[in-house]
Order: C-alpha cells, then sequence, then structure tokens
C-alpha cells in the first residue's frame, strides 16, 4: 500500500503548461491505489477569474419590428469582459444599438422590480433592466423557452434570422432574462434579476480518477465533483468536502501518475479561467 497519503494538485503545474480549464498534472512518482482504497476530495479552491461574458454566454438574441410592420431576427455579440451591474448595462445596450434594423435607439436603464429608476445607478437594490427602444420600431429579446421551442425556432427563420444551436445557445440569458420577451413585440421590457455570476457551479472532470460511477450534469460520468460559485468576478470560491465516507471517488486505476482534468460549466463548456488557477486536494481513504 502506498505510502502517500494525500494528493495536491495545483493547475499551475500542467504538463506543457495546459491552461488550467483543461491539461494534465503528472506526479513526481507513481501512487499505487490498494482495493481497499478509495479517494475523497478534502477541498477545492480558485479564484473566479472567468469572464462575466465569455464565448459561452455573449448571443444576445433580439427580434426587432420596423414602422413598416417587418419583423426580422439578429443574434448580436455582447463584448467579452468582467462586468458589474452598471457596464453591463452600457454593454447591452451598445450590443442593441450596434447593427439594429430599426429607426429607433434602444437605452438600458437599471431598475427596480416595478420598473422604477430613480437613483439606480451604483445603487445595489436596481438589480433589474429596463430596456427601452425610442424613435420608432418595437423589439423582443426571447427568453430561453422561447429560444428552445421548436415552433419558435421555425418562426425565428421565417423572418430570416441565423441559424442556432438550440441546444447551445450560449445566450447572456444566463445573466439576464426577458421573460415572456419571445410571444410578442413592444417598445420597453424590464428583465428578471440580474444575477452576473457567469458561472453559478463548476464541474470538476477526471478521465483518470473517476470510475464512472458518478453522473454530472446532461449524464456525463467524468465529472467527479460538482462545486458550487457563491461569489462573484474576482472573489474566492472553496469547496470543502463532506465528510462522509460514502462520499468517495471511485478510482480508474490502480496507480496515479498522470492525471487529466477538465473545469466544465454544467453546460458542457471548458470555462476560460483567463490565467487564473485552482488547487484541488484528494485524499487516499479506506473504502467504507
Amino acid at each position: 500500500m502506498s505510502q502517500v497519503k494525500k494528493i495536491i494538485v495545483d493547475s499551475r503545474y500542467f504538463s506543457d503548461n495546459a491552461p488550467a480549464g483543461k491539461g494534465t498534472f503528472e506526479l513526481s512518482e507513481i501512487v499505487e491505489v490498494h482495493g481497499s482504497q478509495v479517494l475523497y476530495l478534502e477541498s477545492f479552491q480558485c479564484v473566479n477569474s472567468w469572464f462575466t461574458i465569455d464565448d459561452s454566454n455573449c448571443n444576445l438574441y433580439i427580434l426587432e419590428e420596423a414602422n413598416s410592420g417587418v419583423v426580422t431576427g439578429r443574434i448580436a455579440q455582447i463584448v467579452s469582459a468582467p462586468y458589474d451591474s452598471d457596464s453591463f448595462g452600457q454593454a447591452l445596450q451598445d450590443a442593441l444599438n450596434n447593427g439594429r434594423s430599426v429607426s429607433g435607439s434602444y437605452s438600458v436603464i437599471r431598475a427596480t422590480s416595478n420598473a422604477s429608476s430613480v437613483g439606480a445607478v451604483g445603487n445595489a437594490a436596481f438589480r433589474f433592466y429596463t430596456v427601452n427602444l425610442t424613435g420608432g420600431g418595437n423589439f423582443s429579446l426571447p427568453d430561453t423557452q422561447h429560444l428552445r421551442d421548436p415552433t419558435f425556432f421555425l418562426t425565428w427563420l421565417v423572418y430570416g434570422a441565423p441559424m442556432y444551436d438550440r441546444d447551445f445557445l450560449r445566450s447572456s440569458n444566463d445573466l439576464v432574462e426577458f421573460l415572456g420577451a419571445g410571444s410578442g413585440v413592444r417598445s420597453s421590457w424590464t428583465s428578471t434579476y440580474v444575477d452576473l455570476r457567469a458561472k453559478h457551479s463548476i464541474c470538476l472532470h477526471s478521465a483518470d480518477i473517476g470510475n464512472g460511477t458518478s453522473m454530472g450534469p446532461r449524464g456525463i460520468r467524468t465529472c467527479i465533483a460538482v462545486i458550487p460559485v457563491l461569489s462573484g468576478y474576482g472573489q474566492i470560491t472553496y469547496f470543502q468536502g463532506s465528510g462522509n465516507v460514502n462520499d468517495f471517488i471511485e478510482p480508474a486505476t490502480k496507480s496515479l501518475k498522470r492525471m487529466s482534468f477538465e473545469i466544465q460549466s454544467v453546460r458542457g463548456d471548458t470555462i476560460n479561467m483567463q490565467g487564473g488557477h485552482w488547487i484541488a486536494v484528494f485524499v487516499l481513504g479506506l473504502r467504507p
């Protein structure tokens, strides 16, 4: 039985300087795993270094009705960056106005749930957006339910809008959504609560540690832990194992040397850590 009882994985030491989102960690020696041993994830920590908007959620789906009554659809791109509530509102406004097919102009203001915008700038209580189109035209920002609906999808294509993948929307609806906005067009919409945590949880995957006995989001068998993200950009995510003896990871092999890891969102995107890193601590213990 190996004398090693604890394995500390640091993504800064991935082979070939691979990014923290996906890489291989090589131990300095082979660690033998006895038949009576299993692995426990003792802790995981990382800086929330991923951007608020990146390739996984930059799409803004828009339907626009001109004064003539002609409806068109487009997919705008929000610039990838970390945002707070004020700067994200400005980025949303810029994406709406760039390439618009209506004569009016869009404005985005922070609001309370009753759509009041008085004193909104810099006020943490104003966690909603109201989007107004003034000067002509109506619009809609379809919510996720509509975008995934086959009937809506066909209507979207009839409007001459670009094709998209209903299973991988890569939509800004992850952060802010306008419920019911796919059912019609008008000149003003107020959003749901704005949650700038781009990732609500992160999934740690490894085909070399797990034995396919745990099932993660979307039925993937390589997921060995789902870690909640309770804070925003630039803060720390820390996870501590439950301490339950039955909360173990079945070893995939009898020896450990090279271990591949990947950090994914629940939708299966490899998370771009933007130069940030993570540390995980695994403990070798007896099978209960």
